[in-house]
C-alpha cells in the first residue's frame, strides 16, 4: 500500500473513532497529521505523549482508554515510520491498527464495530469477517 493510501486509509479511521471517543486530544493530532506528510516526522513525539496516557489508562483499570490510546499509538507509529525515519518502530506496526481499532470499536459497543474502516466489510460471510 503506497504511502498516500495508508495516510488516507488512516485519516479515516481516526476520523470515525474523532466522532466516538470522549478524549479527542491526541486522537485529533493524529487526525491532522494524516493530513500533512511534513508532520509525519512529528510521530515519535506524539507516540511517547500517547504512550503516557496508555500507561495512565492501564494503572487506573480504564479499559476504553487503554484501547483507545493503543490504537493511537500504533497509528502515531505508523505515520513517524512513513517519514523514512532514520531508526524506525518495528516494521510490522502497521499490522496492528486494524486489530486495535477493531478492539476500541467493541470497548465502544458499536453496532456494527467493522464500521470504523471501509478495508473491512461486515456483509462478508460470518466465517470469513476479520476477528
Amino acid at each position: 500500500m503506497s504511502r498516500d493510501k495508508t495516510a488516507r486509509c488512516l485519516e479515516e479511521m481516526l476520523a470515525f473513532f474523532l466522532r466516538h471517543c470522549e478524549d479527542r486530544g491526541t486522537l485529533g493530532e493524529l487526525y491532522l497529521m494524516s493530513r500533512d506528510s511534513e508532520s509525519w516526522c512529528r510521530g515519535h513525539e506524539l507516540h511517547r505523549r500517547i504512550r503516557e496516557k496508555t500507561q495512565a489508562a492501564e494503572r487506573s483499570g480504564d479499559l476504553l482508554g487503554e484501547a483507545q490510546y493503543t490504537f493511537e499509538e500504533c497509528c502515531a507509529k505508523t505515520f513517524y515510520n512513513l517519514s523514512d525515519a532514520m531508526v524506525p518502530f518495528s516494521e510490522d506496526t502497521p499490522f496492528w491498527i486494524i486489530p486495535q481499532g477493531f478492539r476500541l470499536a467493541r470497548r465502544l459497543e458499536l453496532e456494527n464495530p467493522y464500521a470504523f474502516t471501509s478495508l473491512l466489510s461486515s456483509e462478508r460471510e460470518p466465517g470469513t469477517k476479520f476477528m
